[in-house]
């Protein structure tokens, strides 16, 4: 049991250096949108990317709906860092 948890807490590890990556992305992401004067929000890619995520999830077994509400706050704290 233990070398089960021990796996499951790097994996967790492994989850927020993505997330933390994901971010760096975005911040970045932000000054180019800024910078040539295009909109931070996009409720069109939105969708897309939330479509994506749940199809995604699908196939690997996982509730599109799980997904969907890991999926959003991700998606608005990235908003939040692009408006920076």
């Amino acid at each position: 049991m233990d070398e089960i948890r021990q796996q499951i807490q790097e994996l967790d590890k492994d989850l927020i250096e993505l997330i933390a990556r994901r971010m760096q992305l975005s911040q970045q992401l932000g000054k180019f949108k800024k910078e040539t004067n295009t909109p931070i929000i996009d409720k069109e890619r939105e969708k897309e990317l939330l479509e994506f995520w749940k199809s995604f999830a699908e196939e690997k077994g996982l509730s599109p709906e799980f997904i969907k509400q890991i999926w959003e706050p991700i998606l608005k704290e990235s908003i939040r860092i692009q408006e920076a």
